[in-house]
């Protein structure tokens, strides 16, 4: 069996690792740390996908036909698993209160008095609400949004807003103090990379002649160490 060609394979680690790091990454918006693999115990979540792929793609390359070393969006589909895991973690965590309001109760001024009872010291708040909102949402400055409803009512808010896609969040938004969380995330040794990276991405020996298995995860953790900081507004 013909051998991997080590600079498709090193190409294909770096474009993997690009795509994920083009997302939306929650290590810039919430307070993170890194760890090494021999940091590690059980209670980190791996993130990862393995797909099957021709194994033509890290053989060294022959006749006329260029096949490029890359799968748009693996990394990104890390990211995206990710943010879900976020989300869980919060919104199965018993000890973060849950608000529930009437949706025709609900107006900018209810967001904007339960930012005001989370912390009157807050300063490091931030919103994620469904993308399915963003209808309302107007980018006023790069930490300024305007909120607004169709009876007209809207308000500025200081804080950053983030949208997460899908069902994620429906119904619901989440309004989170940075400092009550850590998130943690095991960075992976690779000999393309001069320092550690965010993934770990490895290439089997392959199953067949044909087809071979790609293997590409994260390790991160979420530790809640104030959940009072956090609070869980469902419109009902």
């Amino acid at each position: 069996m013909m051998p991997f060609d080590e600079e498709r394979i090193e190409r294909f680690t770096k474009s993997t690792l690009e795509d994920f790091e083009k997302g939306f990454l929650l290590d810039d918006v919430l307070f993170s740390s890194n760890i090494s693999e021999d940091e590690t115990d059980g209670t980190f979540t791996k993130i990862g996908v393995r797909p099957l792929v021709k194994r033509e793609l890290f053989l060294p390359q022959t006749g006329s036909v260029f096949i490029i070393p890359e799968m748009v969006g693996l990394g990104h589909s890390i990211t995206l698993g990710e943010k879900k895991y976020f989300v869980n973690q919060i919104l199965s965590n018993n000890a973060i209160k849950n608000i529930r309001i009437r949706k025709q109760d609900f107006n900018p001024s209810s967001l904007r008095t339960e930012l005001n009872k989370l912390n009157s010291d807050i300063k490091e708040g931030l919103i994620f609400i469904n993308a399915l909102n963003k209808g309302e949402l107007q980018k006023k400055s790069d930490w300024k949004f305007s909120f607004s409803y169709s009876d007209g009512e809207s308000f500025e808010l200081n804080h950053p807003i983030h949208t997460f896609g899908g069902d994620l969040l429906k119904d619901k938004i989440i309004i989170f103090d940075k400092n009550s969380s850590n998130w943690i995330r095991v960075l992976f040794r690779n000999k393309y990379f001069k320092s550690d990276i965010k993934l770990n991405i490895s290439m089997g020996s392959g199953r067949n002649d044909l087809e071979v298995d790609v293997l590409v995860y994260s390790l991160i953790k979420l530790y809640i160490h104030d959940p009072s900081s956090i609070k869980i507004i469902e419109l009902i």
